[in-house]
C-alpha cells in the first residue's frame, strides 16, 4: 500500500515566488513555532486518495485520462494570504488563488467523478484550493496572525498548467517527501 494524492505541479517561478514570501513571514511570524513547507515540496492539492494498492495506479490514470479530457491548459496564480480553519485557530497558513479558479474547480470535479467510477468515495468537504505555506505546532495569538495576513500583500508569477500528476506522499520524520508517479496531461 502507498499513501497518494493528485495535484497540480508548482514550477521553480512559483517556487521562487513563494520561496520568497517565506522569507518575509518568517521574520514577521514567529509566533506557533511554524513549520514551513520546503518550496520543492508545494503543491496544490485536487484529491488526497490515501493508502492504495500500487497495481491501481493504472486503472486511475485511465480514469483520469477520461475524465480531464475537455479540460485545457489554463493560467494559474496566487494571491494573498489566509489560515485554517481560522483566524482565532490557525493551523494552516496558505496563499489562495488569484488567476485559474474555475479551472482548478472544474479539475477537482472531474476527478471526484472519475475517481467515484472506479470505486472511491466522494469527500464530502467543501474544496478549497489553496498552496500550503506553513503549519502552526502551537498556538498562535489572534494579534499576530491577523496582521500578518491583513498587511501582507502577495501576487504570485503566472504559469501555465498543463496537467496534473499522482503523486506517493511518504511520511519521514524530516519531513515528507513527495514522488510523482504518473502525470496526466490535458
Amino acid at each position: 500500500m502507498i499513501r497518494t494524492f493528485i495535484a497540480i505541479k508548482i514550477d521553480s517561478i512559483l517556487e521562487k515566488d513563494f520561496w520568497q514570501l517565506q522569507q518575509e513571514l518568517k521574520k514577521k511570524l514567529t509566533a506557533g513555532r511554524p513549520k514551513w513547507v520546503e518550496p520543492q515540496n508545494m503543491h496544490l492539492t485536487i484529491n488526497f486518495l490515501g493508502e492504495i494498492k500500487e497495481e491501481l495506479i493504472p486503472l486511475i490514470e485511465a480514469s483520469l485520462q477520461t475524465g480531464l479530457k475537455e479540460i485545457k491548459p489554463f493560467i494559474l496564480s496566487f494571491c494573498g494570504l489566509g489560515v485554517f480553519p481560522n483566524l482565532r485557530k490557525p493551523r494552516v497558513l496558505w496563499s489562495g488563488i488569484n488567476e485559474g479558479k474555475d479551472s482548478v474547480s472544474k479539475i477537482y470535479n472531474f476527478t471526484q467523478d472519475s475517481l467515484s467510477s472506479i470505486g472511491f468515495s466522494q469527500t464530502n468537504k467543501c474544496y478549497h484550493p489553496h498552496l500550503t505555506l506553513a503549519r502552526f505546532r502551537e498556538p498562535v495569538p489572534f494579534a499576530d496572525i491577523s496582521s500578518v495576513v491583513k498587511e501582507t500583500s502577495f501576487s504570485s508569477s503566472m504559469i501555465t498548467v498543463k496537467g496534473i500528476t499522482l503523486f506517493q506522499s511518504i511520511l519521514r520524520r524530516q519531513g515528507s517527501q513527495y514522488i510523482p508517479l504518473k502525470e496526466i496531461l490535458f
